[in-house]
This record gives C-alpha cells, sequence and structure tokens, in this order.
C-alpha cells in the first residue's frame, strides 16, 4: 500500500518515494480517526435512541454524514489531481507500507519485453516482500500489461537489494514506463493521500 516528500540521496542516487512524509502520515492517521468518530456518534446514536433524545440523535446522524462526507472529498480529490509523473532511468521509488519506506525499487535496463529491476531495502530488521509488489508495464497510451510468467521472488533480507528481470507482453520502448506499487487490497483505494493505490500509481519509472 502506493504513488511524495520525502528526498534522500543514499550513495549519490536520488530516492523519490510513491508516498512519505507529510501527506504519507496524514492520511493514515485519518483512518484511525474515522473510526473513532463514526464509533463515537453510533454510541450517541444508540444512546439517544434508549433516551428517545431526537436532538442528540440528529447530532449523531449528522457529525457522521458530515465527517464521512469529508473523507469521502479527501479521498476522491487526491485521486483526481495528485500529479503524474515520471521518474528518470535509475532513480529509486520508495514503496510505503504501514508507517516505513523500507523498499526502494528503480528500472536499470530494457530490453525486447524485458526489464531489468532492481530492489533495495534499507530496513534493519524486517525483510520486504517482493512477491507482494505489483509490477505492470505502462506503454504510451496509459495501457498497462502485467508481466508474463513472473518469477518467483523471496523475500529480500533487511539491508540487502537484489536485480532480477520482468518480462512483459509488449516490448519496452522508450516512452513506456514501469509501475510498482504494493499489490492493493480493498481499504487501499480508501486511504487519504499518496497512499491510495489510484494515487500510487500516478508514479512511475521511465525506460
Amino acid at each position: 500500500m502506493t504513488a511524495p516528500a520525502l528526498l534522500s540521496i543514499p550513495g549519490g542516487s536520488l530516492v523519490l518515494p510513491a508516498s512519505g512524509g507529510l501527506p504519507h502520515l496524514a492520511g493514515l492517521a485519518l483512518v484511525p480517526a474515522t473510526g473513532l468518530v463514526l464509533l463515537a456518534s453510533a454510541t450517541a446514536l444508540l444512546l439517544a435512541l434508549a433516551r428517545r433524545d431526537g436532538r442528540l440523535a440528529l447530532g449523531a446522524v449528522a457529525t457522521a454524514g458530515a465527517w464521512s462526507a469529508g473523507y469521502a472529498a479527501l479521498v476522491v480529490l487526491g485521486i483526481v489531481f495528485w500529479p503524474r509523473r515520471a521518474l528518470p532511468r535509475g532513480r529509486e521509488l520508495a514503496l510505503c507500507g504501514g508507517i516505513d519506506c523500507h523498499l526502494h525499487v528503480s528500472a536499470l535496463a530494457q530490453g525486447d519485453g524485458t526489464v531489468r529491476v532492481r530492489a533495495r531495502s534499507d530496513a534493519r530488521r524486517a525483510s520486504e516482500r517482493l512477491d507482494a509488489v505489483r509490477f505492470r508495464l505502462v506503454d504510451a497510451a496509459g495501457r498497462e500489461h502485467a508481466p508474463v510468467a513472473p518469477p518467483a521472488l523471496e523475500p529480500l533480507p533487511a539491508g540487502d537489494a537484489r536485480e532480477f528481470v520482468l518480462r512483459f507482453p509488449v516490448p519496452a520502448e522508450p516512452g513506456t514506463r514501469l509501475q510498482a506499487l504494493w499489490a492493493p487490497g480493498v481499504l487501499d483505494y480508501l486511504v487519504v493521500g499518496p497512499d491510495n493505490s489510484l494515487v500510487a500509481r500516478k508514479t512511475t519509472l521511465s525506460l
């Protein structure tokens, strides 16, 4: 879960996260905040029904409705207005999962339908699941193509780096881009900001 605020230069290469920094943390904070507001509203509504208090019931419903509408608006605005960008070849794209952004991927070269990818972890303990990353080749028309017979990718140990080749059904010609993001679940489409899967896919790697 993809995908841009935090910049660093490890070993001379520029790292551009799909998500990270203040937008990443703010989007995560909104999830438990929304849960608390809805829980409090539901509790107030039950109390109002038990007391037959119409004003309290109306206030609880109005609060839950206003917060939900505002949250939905933030999700939609992020999807619509988050800018698209294609990072130059060789630059790293950091994939954030939860509160950390330890997995970095870059596209090193392309051939006739193949793309060489480098994955690097700057984690200290936990390994990174490369098989949970979704790769797509995006052509000049914006169509996405899944890898053909993708390799079985073992977890990447903390602090390690690995290169592997992805094969696609179309040539990786100049102008095509590589998309990399955590394989999305239902909730990944409901997060506000850069961790929303529909937002994370707007950041790609040039080939």
